[in-house]
C-alpha cells in the first residue's frame, strides 16, 4: 500500500549554545603523566603562587620584622630620643657609641630603689655595675686613681675647691663608698663618672643640697646650665642639676658637669676639655644614659 509517510521525528536535543565547549582530547604528553600546564588568571596574567607559597612568605616576612624591631629597640636603649639632641638631622649627630645598658641583678628578695618597701631608697646592687660603660675609641683616663672600680675620698675631694671641706662632710653625711670610671676620647674630650653611695636617700639628698654649688677646682666659677630632662623621659625618682663653666669662649664651656639625684644614690658626670668646647649632643647622651643606670 503505497502513500506518503512522515518523516521520522528529530529527537536530537537542540545545541545548548551557553554551555562550554569541550576539552580537547588528551594527546600523547598527557598519557605520557606529563605536568598539565601552569593556569591563568581571567585576565590572561600570570597564576597567583599556591597557598602554601604564600603563607611561607607571609611567615618570612613576619620575622623579619620582628628581628628589625628587636634590633631597633636595642640600639633605641643606649641613646636619648632623637627628639631631645640637637642637630641629629645630619649623618653624624655627635653622638658616642655606647654598647647597650645592662642593669645587673639585684639580690634575691632586694626591692628596688625607688620601691615603696624601700624608704631608704637603697640601691642594693654592686655600685660599681651602675656606672655607664665606655664608649667606642674611650682611653682610659688615670688622672683620677681608680683601684678596682673604688675611688678613695681624698682623691675625689681632691677635685673640687675647699677640698679639704668636702672630705669632712663626706664624713659627716656618712658615705659609705665612691664608684668611680674616667676615659678620654679621640677629640680631646674627658669624662669621669662618679657614683657616691650615702647610708639613706636623706643624707645623699643633704649633701647634695649643701655641697652642690661647691666649684671644680678645674673652673673658676660656675653657672646653672640650660640642661634639662622632659619629664617623660627622665625615669621616676631621678633628679638631674647640670653647670657649666662661667664666661665660656670659643662658643662653649670647656668644662660641664650635672648631679644626678637616685634615691641613697649621688652620681657626678663631668666633661673637660682643653681646646675648644665640651660636645653638647655626647654631653647630654652620657648624663641621660648613667641617669637610666640609676633609675
Amino acid at each position: 500500500m503505497t502513500g506518503n509517510r512522515t518523516a521520522p521525528e528529530d529527537r536530537t536535543a537542540p545545541e545548548d549554545r551557553t554551555a562550554p565547549p569541550a576539552a580537547p582530547a588528551a594527546g600523547p604528553a598527557a598519557e605520557a603523566g606529563a605536568p598539565a600546564p601552569e593556569p591563568t588568571v581571567p585576565d590572561g596574567g600570570p597564576a597567583r603562587p599556591p597557598r602554601r607559597t604564600r603563607a611561607v612568605a607571609r611567615w618570612v616576612s613576619a620575622l623579619l620584622v620582628l628581628a628589625i624591631s628587636a634590633a631597633a629597640t636595642a640600639y633605641a636603649v643606649t641613646v636619648p630620643e632623637r627628639a631631645e639632641l640637637p642637630g641629629l638631622e645630619t649623618p653624624h649627630d655627635g653622638r658616642w657609641a655606647y654598647p647597650a645598658l645592662k642593669l645587673p641583678a639585684l639580690p634575691s628578695g632586694s626591692p628596688p630603689p625607688h620601691a615603696e618597701d624601700n624608704p631608704a631608697g637603697r640601691h642594693h646592687a654592686d655600685l660599681r655595675d651602675l656606672l655607664v660603660p665606655l664608649p667606642r675609641k674611650a682611653v682610659k683616663d688615670d688622672a683620677v686613681p681608680v683601684r678596682d672600680g673604688w675611688v678613695e675620698t681624698e682623691d675625689y675631694a681632691a677635685l673640687w675647691t675647699g677640698g679639704k671641706e668636702v672630705r669632712v662632710r663626706l664624713a659627716e653625711e656618712g658615705l659609705r663608698h665612691i664608684a668611680g670610671r674616667a676615659w678620654s676620647m679621640p677629640d680631646g674630650t674627658r669624662v669621669q663618672v662618679f657614683l657616691l653611695q650615702f647610708p639613706t636617700e636623706p643624707t645623699a639628698t643633704v649633701y647634695q643640697q649643701d655641697l652642690a654649688p661647691t666649684v671644680p677646682a678645674a673652673a673658676g666659677g660656675v653657672v646653672e646650665d640650660a640642661y634639662t630632662v622632659d619629664e617623660e623621659r627622665r625615669p621616676e625618682g631621678v633628679y638631674i642639676l647640670s653647670r657649666s663653666e662661667e664666661g665660656a669662649k670659643k662658643g662653649g664651656p670647656s668644662l660641664r658637669y650635672a648631679y644626678i639625684s637616685s634615691g641613697d644614690t649621688l652620681g657626678v658626670v663631668m666633661f673637660t676639655t682643653e681646646e675648644g668646647e665640651v660636645p653638647d649632643t655626647a654631653y647630654r647622651q652620657t648624663v641621660a644614659l648613667q641617669a637610666r643606670m640609676l633609675g
